[in-house]
């Protein structure tokens, strides 16, 4: 299983202009959009290198990889696994290092916002990118990386539609304001730990699940 970590960590290594371009864009966020950067900036960074993580899948399945790579000396169970783990890495040091970015702009430009403010919105936007690429990836094991782009952008767009459907109904309706204010008024009140645990426990039943779905696909599936 080591020469799969080994194989991966070369093929990142060859895309870190890609990412370091990318956190440069999304530095660039924070310094343009100010607090509210610091999602859009998530969003940026956490999306593109996790996509690199994705095109590692591609470059395996591509030409018939897949057949040759399984000929390897490891199973197919330990081959989903890190993948998964590769790209639950790569959110996680997403997470620390806008986390860390944030905070050193909310001390220089003064923004009224401290570390438990600032986690909780990088957290958030990292672990709904984590959830959806996991989701793209189970999808993208099963029937190929061209059928998955098509499935992520009309993730994409779903994701859109619902969050603009969101913010529609905490402006324009007194139900989705009185909701939000509910939850706003929860959060000021006890802090952000209850959202965190609430995240993390969402987060870690959809991976698992996601994750033991893909093992059982691949172990069935007619490798060509």
């Amino acid at each position: 299983m080591k020469g799969l970590w080994v194989k991966d960590l070369l093929f990142l290594r060859k895309q870190m202009l890609a990412a370091i371009l990318t956190l440069i864009l999304a530095i660039l966020s924070l310094a343009f959009f100010s607090q509210n950067g610091i999602m859009i900036g998530m969003a940026i960074f956490s999306v593109t290198v996790s996509f690199l993580i994705l095109n590692s899948l591609t470059l395996d399945q591509q030409n018939h990889g897949f057949m040759y790579l399984m000929t390897l000396p490891f199973k197919k169970k330990q081959y989903v696994i890190q993948k998964y783990l590769l790209l639950l890495f790569t959110i996680i040091c997403s997470v620390i290092l806008m986390t860390i970015i944030s905070v050193i702009f909310a001390e220089i430009t003064d923004w009224n916002l401290n570390l438990s403010d600032i986690f909780v919105r990088v957290y958030g936007v990292g672990l709904a990118i984590l959830l959806i690429l996991i989701v793209t990836t189970q999808y993208q094991i099963k029937n190929g990386p061209e059928k998955a782009q098509v499935a992520m952008s009309l993730i994409g767009a779903i994701v859109a539609v619902v969050v603009g459907g969101v913010i529609a109904l905490v402006k324009y309706t007194e139900l989705g304001y009185k909701v939000f204010n509910q939850i706003y008024t929860f959060y000021m009140d006890y802090g952000s730990i209850p959202f965190l645990v609430l995240f993390t426990i969402v987060g870690a039943a959809v991976v698992s699940t996601s994750c033991k779905k893909s093992i059982q696909m691949l172990e069935t599936m007619e490798i060509q």
